[in-house]
């Protein structure tokens, strides 16, 4: 009978040892197929579109890949049913591919000043050098110029460019929007262009492949996101499934990795404050570095870094200790953010800014000075955009790519619908105190506000009551802030398999979302 007894447990054992590798390889292999799955439906589109045939070995592709990819999606519900960042992560990884094959190079706002950003750093040059006459242009491969928004608009021009030889050593000098950005948003997205240097890869592979990079820190951070937030698992879920968040996810732009560690950032504040211990060295440190990297890359974002006001009531940690945590952090942010932002002004404005500026009386010194002499007028920009609905269809994904895909508005109302019910569909057994609710939605305030004056300062005409140049996809980083203030331990609404059927309701509305990319752009 013990011999019998222990061979049953060995072989429960062996049982769990077993599915402990297969959930460590069954994300990796949902991901390799997943690139066959969507680079075959891509291929599939472009052969039928302008060729008007069914490309079979395509489709003898696409079917197998897909079905492992359903295949990987399924175990991952049944095994990691409690685990709800699993879960959602495995339907975000097809998802997302979508994204980055559908939508084509360049097709990102501004992506294709980031491209370049990424190709200079990839050469190793970390800021972009100011020559004697105050020039700032950049020296990029010409093929990177060339193959890009306006002169290039559908998946046949981009396919062809595809089969092209890239010179890489033929250069060409570009005036480059994002030349002050910080090189840290780069990093991970210029080892695409690093290798595609060394290996002689197409350059528009090679970008694919820099998207792809991005995508998969995005996917790391946002699993961990999911995992580590003591409640409100949902709403990172759900905002993460915005095919805005998943646009940009899957781009070379900048807010692929900016949103990516500022929804961790919130999540990881929410994990440190809850926990029942105190704060290790290694979380100060990291705590530390992303907010300055949360400071630098956008001033606007300055504030987040306050949420390290709210460990002011953790017990947890010693007084002195706390003190000096939060001074440091808010310290540091504030003055390497600004000290970054003065940087960034000398940089000259590109010719495009310049006559966008002329052309519509933009003058920063001179906004600044009207707001100063008439605030009631800054008043009323407040007021409007809060009536605009806080760009909420914009955040969501009501225009995509260049702002000039218009996506259904069915989707666009639906994931509004989840975003108002995500508060209420887990159950939560922790929850913000009173006090931490306030602070946080004035963190969110301070963020909002500082948006709305970058842009009214720097992209709209001298005195009017309204904002230009404001885009949805800048609230991304503090959505879920006053989403998280509304989440409560004992209201929530009882479904029955909410864990699978949300994933599922977000994917349909991602599929729709991609067949209005496909039809623009084919």
């Amino acid at each position: 009978m013990q011999m019998k007894a222990l061979i049953a447990i060995q072989e429960k054992l062996d049982k769990q040892n077993l599915n402990k590798w297969i959930n460590k390889l069954i994300f990796a292999i949902e991901f390799l197929m997943s690139i066959i799955f969507t680079y075959s439906m891509y291929k599939i589109v472009i052969y039928k579109s302008y060729e008007n045939i069914w490309n079979l070995k395509y489709i003898l592709t696409l079917v197998p890949s897909g079905i492992i990819v359903l295949l990987s999606i399924i175990w991952n519900c049944r095994v990691n049913k409690e685990k709800l960042e699993k879960i959602l992560i495995s339907f975000l990884i097809p998802v997302g591919m979508l994204y980055i094959f559908f939508i084509p190079p360049s097709y990102v706002p501004d992506e294709h000043a980031h491209i370049w950003k990424a190709l200079e750093i990839s050469q190793g040059k970390l800021i972009t050098e100011i020559q004697e006459d105050g020039s700032a242009e950049e020296s990029i491969p010409r093929f990177f110029d060339e193959k890009r928004i306006p002169y290039m608009g559908n998946y046949g021009q981009f396919h062809a460019a595809s089969y092209e030889e890239t010179d890489y050593n033929d250069m060409v000098e570009v005036q480059n929007p994002a030349q002050a950005y910080p090189a840290v948003l780069y990093f991970v997205s210029s080892i695409g262009f690093f290798l595609g240097r060394i290996f002689g890869i197409n350059g528009i592979i090679t970008i694919y492949i820099a998207k792809l990079l991005n995508f998969i820190v995005f996917l790391v951070l946002g699993y961990y996101s999911i995992k580590i937030i003591p409640f409100g698992k949902t709403i990172i879920g759900i905002i993460l499934f915005l095919p805005m968040t998943l646009q940009q996810a899957a781009s070379i732009s900048a807010d692929s990795i900016l949103n990516s560690i500022s929804i961790f950032y919130i999540c990881y504040t929410l994990y440190l404050l809850k926990r029942e211990e105190g704060l290790k060295l290694i979380d100060k440190i990291a705590y530390i570095i992303m907010s300055i990297i949360i400071a630098v890359s956008k001033i606007a974002y300055v504030p987040i870094a306050g949420l390290s006001l709210l460990f002011i009531g953790n017990k947890n940690i010693k007084k002195k200790e706390k003190a000096i945590f939060i001074s440091v952090t808010i310290i540091l942010s504030i003055i390497i953010g600004l000290c970054w932002f003065v940087f960034m002004e000398i940089y000259p404005p590109t010719d495009s800014v310049k006559i966008f500026n002329e052309t519509n009386n933009v003058n920063l010194k001179e906004q600044l000075i009207n707001i100063i002499k008439n605030p009631i007028i800054f008043v009323e920009v407040i007021k409007n955009s809060i009536l605009n609905s806080l760009y909420l269809d914009t955040m969501i994904g009501s225009s995509m790519g260049w702002l000039n895909i218009n996506t259904s508005k069915i989707v666009i109302n639906i994931f509004i619908m989840l975003l108002a019910l995500s508060p209420f569909l887990d159950k939560n057994e922790k929850e913000l105190k009173t006090k931490e609710k306030i602070w946080s939605l004035l963190v969110f305030a301070g963020v909002y506000i500082l948006i709305i004056l970058a842009a009214y300062l720097s992209w709209t005409t001298v005195g009017i009551d309204t904002v230009m140049g404001v885009q949805g996809r800048y609230f991304i980083p503090i959505c879920a802030l006053p989403l998280l203030c509304i989440c409560n331990k004992e209201k929530y609404l009882k479904f029955k398999n909410i864990n699978i059927i949300l994933p599922i309701i977000c994917v349909i509305l991602n599929f729709i979302t991609i067949t209005d990319i496909i039809k623009f752009y084919v």
